[in-house]
């Protein structure tokens, strides 16, 4: 049997969660080498051949281990991860929140990253991999790209539902993520009986506007304080003193040169995305271009997504830029006849210079004000219409009819949803939607429900406070172990 060399990219060790995988791939393999990017770099599992390191590759452009010695990259490795470029670099803003780097910089770091990762898999014979959270920044995402172009078998978990506790979705590849759903639902009759973790979704959906285990002013604070930590004064006041400090021989390093030309562009970028920030649309610019919704109109709605966040970079595709999928709706708002409610997230707190007014230029579509109840637009739209969005969730339990944007979606196989790449299919959706042939009810609903209930894995993101009471770590453990070894198919 082939020697099992697994890579772990880890998103925790709160409650031992690596420990178990890495004893339970040990009971299923003689012989498995593991390697882990941990956040805290944790020396454990000594019984066991596992090496750690730090996860700073992961998210970061310039961490001075992507500066040790790696492998040259050839031409064809490059030409085959051309489709994967794209979004890498666009993840690579992730590190400041805000698009401040010149193309050429963002070149050079997608090639360091990409021998890096290239490194790491050649010299350690990397076969399998476990994404503990969706590959969703730059390092991680370019990882997430070698292993499909190499071929190598992996595994997705992906936090998506939240109801007092997250729930996860697997993969193989972001593609493929609720497929096993999707086939579950197929071969459900009746009405089964979903559980109290699903029932609590059903409910939200049914009496609120949002689905979160937190209240949206909190999370808001949350949003406000992780976009502004990065670049606060007491943050920069504190590369300033560790830059004077390197540079005096204070702070003992193994590369000096490396660290100082580290600090100083960490204190560059900084400095830039404070600059940058001034020129951001903010909720304040948002508000003065928003309209109330006319009585009895025929819309769309259409829900803004948080960015930079994992629902449009990775799993939106194409669709990243919503404006895109927007623009698609507007151009056939007239011949079927409908407005388009943009309603902002209620945690973005701005956007790109100049988006607001772009929305606004768009042929029949209307801001709506955030303080608008997301349920009762639901309720009283056309359809809905995301890419990847919980709203989509929301549509199917409130049963109304949804386009999703973008080859690969979460809920995929729901019965109101209607997948779109193209101008031809989006007509053919609306085309279906308007003349009522997307029919469904309470039962399919229950069905879909079950189906996910089934499907999931219980989990936790950042803190256990997030797992659902249900949650055991070894039970979850082992369903990802089992889908990494055996597949979809025998899940």
């Amino acid at each position: 049997m082939e020697k099992e060399n697994i890579l772990i990219r880890s998103n925790g060790n709160i409650d031992g969660i690596n420990e178990e995988l890495v004893r339970l791939l040990n009971s299923r393999r003689s012989e498995v080498n593991v390697l882990i990017y941990e956040w805290n770099h944790l020396n454990i599992n000594s019984a066991y051949n596992v090496k750690y390191y730090r996860a700073r590759p992961l998210y970061t452009h310039d961490c001075l281990e992507l500066n040790e010695n790696t492998m040259p990259i050839d031409g064809k490795l490059l030409e085959s991860m051309l489709p994967y470029k794209d979004m890498a670099m666009e993840l690579m803003k992730r590190e400041t929140h805000y698009d401040v780097y010149e193309r050429k910089y963002l070149e050079d770091v997608y090639y360091k990253q990409v021998k890096y990762w290239n490194t790491t898999i050649e010299k350690n014979s990397i076969n399998s991999i476990i994404f503990m959270v969706l590959p969703h920044l730059c390092g991680d995402y370019i990882l997430y790209a070698l292993a499909r172009v190499k071929g190598i078998n992996m595994v997705l978990v992906y936090p998506q539902l939240m109801n007092k506790g997250n729930g996860s979705f697997l993969g193989k590849s972001l593609e493929n993520i609720g497929d096993s759903i999707q086939k579950a639902y197929t071969n459900i009759k009746g009405e089964p009986t979903i559980n109290e973790y699903m029932m609590g979704i059903y409910n939200n959906a049914l009496s609120t506007k949002v689905m979160s285990y937190k209240s949206p002013k909190a999370l808001q604070k949350e949003t406000i304080k992780m976009f502004h930590n990065a670049t606060g004064n007491k943050v920069v006041l504190n590369d300033i003193k560790r830059i004077i400090k390197i540079k005096l021989n204070y702070l003992k390093m193994n590369d000096k040169k490396g660290s100082l030309l580290y600090y100083k562009r960490l204190l560059y970028t900084r400095l830039k995305a404070r600059r940058y920030e001034h020129r951001m649309d903010h909720l304040d610019i948002y508000q003065k271009l928003c309209e109330f919704p006319g009585k009895d109109e025929k819309y769309v709605y259409f829900p803004l997504q948080m960015e930079p966040e994992s629902s449009l970079i990775p799993l939106a595709g194409a669709f990243k830029n919503q404006l895109i999928a927007l623009e698609m709706l507007s151009y056939y708002s007239e011949k079927y006849n409908y407005k388009i409610y943009i309603k902002e997230h209620y945690v973005q707190i701005n956007r790109s210079p100049g988006f607001y007014e772009k929305l606004k230029a768009l042929k029949n579509v209307c801001l709506i004000d955030m303080n608008q109840n997301s349920l009762e637009l639901i309720r009283g739209s056309f359809c809905v219409a995301s890419q990847t969005g919980n709203c989509l969730l929301e549509a199917l339990i409130n049963e109304k009819p949804a386009i999703a944007f973008g080859s690969g979606y979460t809920f995929k196989g729901a019965p109101n949803i209607i997948n779109v790449i193209s101008l031809s299919e989006l007509d053919e959706a609306l085309e279906r939607i308007d003349n009522n042939s997307v029919i469904f009810d309470s039962n399919d609903v229950k069905r879909y429900l079950y189906a996910i209930q089934k499907e999931m894995v219980y989990s936790y993101v950042d803190s256990l406070d997030e797992a659902y009471k249900d949650y055991n770590k070894c039970d979850t453990v082992e369903r990802i172990v089992n889908y990494l070894f055996d597949g979809a198919n025998n899940y």
